[in-house]
């Protein structure tokens, strides 16, 4: 392809560390560029292609500014190329291949370093160079991998921080995680309120943000006229700011296994790690059930929204005690739904109704106030019965939930038994693998067993289930949980002649 009168020196940079060490850059590589050019091509143009912290060594990385480049050689605006090595462009065997195809095309013979000199496109030499590039490429990569694995296998944190903790090397030992007390209380107390109170991560972060309480991690400030961050004059730094803490956030940090005290590598838990832990094991996997079940929460706004596992957007809806499976029609079976009714020459009122959207046949309808009212009153005759309250209150569950936290802790120590031996070379990496393969599958059995075990019954006062009272502080969402602790549902028959009136006779309560 000819090549444009108008075309320039291309000045290609990406951040690099010289022989010595030393950090170089894309402004040093720039100046160094804009020196050779003014000596050698006085009477060229200079464009530079810098990216930034863009590494070449993944192939699957997009570099925007070297795509660029490509692109000016394609259509024959680049006369000559200079780059601080040959590295700094490619640093894979096959792109270099590929590149070297497209400077061939494009007319560009040599490529112009500082630390290689003159590079000739079609030397044999330069093919060397790139294969020897990639293969260190992967010598490194393999090095760092066998190195954060030990990490890993030792209990040590990785580079991370998570929300909670900082990093913490202590004057005697090895580097660990300090916990930040005002973010792990916060973390305690959000796990608390979505396990007992039914509150959704969103209200769970509105509290806090009202508090005070930021993300873990810090923003740069953005100028909005020219888009680029704010520095400061004094630092030559960027300027920044604390995150927002938003409810996504909030429950990646409560999900997280760091938060149990686990150490995971390569998105698998390979045993514990060297900080205290946030929250227990067990609330951290009954935080990960809830989240992954059909549930309904708390929004901020104070009303109730149903989410389903695959469904986590859309405005909230529910504004119904017993909605949502709860009520059902005597007559078809289909689930009541609920919605305001205006009635002749009155205000519109609370009315349950068997409706064809949701495979009703409209085989009955009901004064909603009237039979909430009903139902919570025949709840509390219910609780008062000798023996009633005492049978829920009794954990039946509790050796079982021990059983398999003490099985789960077995496991950790066997991990780490297992670490200790392959870093003192007593197990080969195969055998490791084998071994931990087994202990693998038999945490998720564990694991999956305890998230399925029914949880102790707090998060309501003896004295609350006895006093009815106590409802009438309660939010919807309490109540909700409240009635679904004895209630199984609630069976509405067809009306009798006259008709207009409760009839307590149509309604059928079946108990858990």
């Amino acid at each position: 392809m000819p090549i444009s009168p108008n075309a320039v020196l291309a000045i290609y940079a990406r951040i690099t560390i010289d022989r010595f060490g030393r950090r170089e850059g894309v402004e040093v590589q720039e100046r160094y560029g804009r020196g050779y050019g003014a000596d050698v091509f006085p009477d060229l143009p200079i464009e530079v292609f810098a990216d930034n912290n863009i590494t070449a060594a993944d192939p699957n990385v997009e570099r925007p500014e070297f795509e660029r480049l490509r692109r000016w050689l394609k259509d024959g605006m680049i006369a000559q190329i200079w780059s601080i090595e040959q590295f700094r462009l490619v640093r894979q065997e096959l792109e270099w291949f590929r590149f070297a195809v497209e400077l061939d095309a494009a007319g560009i013979t040599e490529i112009h370093t500082r630390r290689e000199g003159i590079i000739r496109v079609d030397d044999d030499v330069a093919s060397i160079r790139a294969v020897l590039g990639a293969g260190e490429v992967r010598r490194v990569k393999k090095r760092v991998n066998d190195r954060n694995l030990d990490n890993a296998m030792r209990g040590l944190p990785p580079g991370s921080v998570p929300f909670g903790y900082r990093h913490h090397r202590p004057p005697v030992g090895t580097r660990t995680y300090a916990i930040v007390p005002e973010q792990a209380e916060a973390l305690q107390w959000a796990a608390d309120m979505i396990l007992n109170c039914g509150w959704s991560t969103e209200r769970c972060a509105q509290e806090l943000r009202s508090r005070g309480m930021h993300g873990p991690k810090r923003r740069k400030v953005i100028d909005p006229e020219t888009k680029e961050p704010v520095i400061d004059l004094a630092t030559g730094e960027p300027v920044t700011r604390p995150s927002k803490l938003t409810a996504q956030m909030l429950r990646n940090a409560l999900i997280s296994p760091s938060i149990a005290g686990l150490r995971v590598y390569r998105k698998e838990i390979v045993g514990k790690g060297n900080w205290e832990a946030i929250l227990s094991e067990e609330t951290r996997q009954r935080l990960c059930a809830h989240f992954n079940a059909p549930r309904d929460v708390l929004m901020p706004n104070g009303r109730m929204y149903p989410v389903a596992p695959m469904d986590r957007t859309g405005r909230t809806r529910r504004r119904y005690l017993l909605t949502g499976g709860m009520a059902v029609c005597g007559v078809c079976n289909a689930r009541l739904v609920a919605s305001l009714k205006q009635k002749k020459g009155k205000e519109s009122i609370p009315y349950y109704s068997c409706h064809p959207k949701v495979g009703g046949r409209g085989c009955v309808g009901i004064d909603g106030t009237k039979l909430e009212e009903y139902v919570v009153e025949q709840m509390f005759e219910e609780l008062a019965k000798p023996g009633r309250l005492d049978a829920f209150l009794r954990d039946d569950h509790a050796d079982r939930r021990k059983e398999l936290a003490d099985e789960l802790s077995t496991i950790e120590n066997r991990r780490t038994e297992l670490a200790q031996m392959w870093g003192a070379r007593e197990l080969g990496t195969e055998e490791w693998r084998i071994m931990k393969r087994g202990l693998d599958e038999d945490e998720v059995r564990l694991r999956s067993e305890l998230a399925m075990t029914p949880p102790p019954p707090d998060g309501f006062d003896a004295a609350a289930l006895k006093d009815p009272r106590a409802w009438g502080s309660m939010e919807l969402l309490e109540q909700r949980a409240f009635l679904e602790l004895f209630v199984k549902s609630v069976t509405v028959k067809r009306a009798t002649p006259p008709y207009g009136r409760f009839e307590p006779e149509r309604i059928a309560i079946e108990w858990i």
